[in-house]
């Protein structure tokens, strides 16, 4: 099954194209100032790449966050737009889950975290959002190593070796983030397990800077 997915949960971007369990191409990107500016020649750039057509895939898949406000918004009105214009399922991933599929358990324990720069110090880790010090407490109670992914745990990386000392580990992802979504997408599509485009939406995890400075009671009702 052909799948093309897209990642704009962060600065870095990327598309990539996969069958099942191989992949055929991807494409890696700095965004200096917008996803939208770039991203659709950063598809046909993945496409040419693979010698595939639009008219080739089989499915779509999208990061759903958490990640970058305006970034999640792109990529994911990007991804339902090429799922509706062909009549094809799309599936959102979680920015963290795609970014855990790079760290593969090799020992009896071992501990896999995802952990992305949530800005204003904090971390986006386990689907919360939190300070990284909160995190390396609630990681030093785990057995074993711990095996870190993600910007955040480079970030970061003097407080997590203060706390976790030998258990502290960090590698770097094995594919691009849209390449892990699409691989965890293809069982879901070929199960029936697609999203529902209307429901479909971007996971924050935490207000943005605008809604945190509103008032509850200006926001109720709405």
């Amino acid at each position: 099954m052909k799948v093309l997915s897209i990642d704009t949960s962060t600065n870095t971007g990327s598309v990539a194209i996969v069958d099942d369990n191989k992949l055929l191409a991807e494409v890696n990107y700095d965004s200096k100032s917008s996803h939208a500016e770039i991203l659709l020649q950063k598809i046909e750039s993945t496409l040419k790449k693979s010698g595939l057509k639009l008219d080739d895939m089989e499915g779509f898949a999208v990061t759903i966050g958490p990640g970058s406000f305006t970034g999640l918004r792109i990529g994911l009105a990007t991804a339902k737009g090429l799922a509706v214009s062909l009549g094809k399922p799309l599936v959102g991933i979680s920015t963290l889950k795609a970014l855990s599929t790079s760290v593969i358990a090799g020992k009896a324990k071992q501990y896999p975290i995802a952990c992305l720069n949530a800005y204003r110090d904090e971390v986006y880790a386990n689907e919360s959002v939190m300070s990284p010090k909160v995190l390396a407490e609630q990681l030093s109670k785990v057995e074993g190593e711990v095996v870190f992914v993600g910007d955040g745990a480079e970030k970061y990386s003097d407080i997590f070796k203060e706390k976790l000392g030998k258990q502290f580990k960090i590698v770097k992802p094995k594919y691009t983030l849209a390449a892990s979504a699409a691989f965890l997408a293809v069982p879901l599509i070929k199960e029936g397990h697609a999203s529902d485009l209307a429901n479909l939406s971007p996971n924050y995890i935490r207000k943005s800077a605008a809604e945190e400075k509103t008032p509850d009671h200006m926001t109720r009702g709405f």
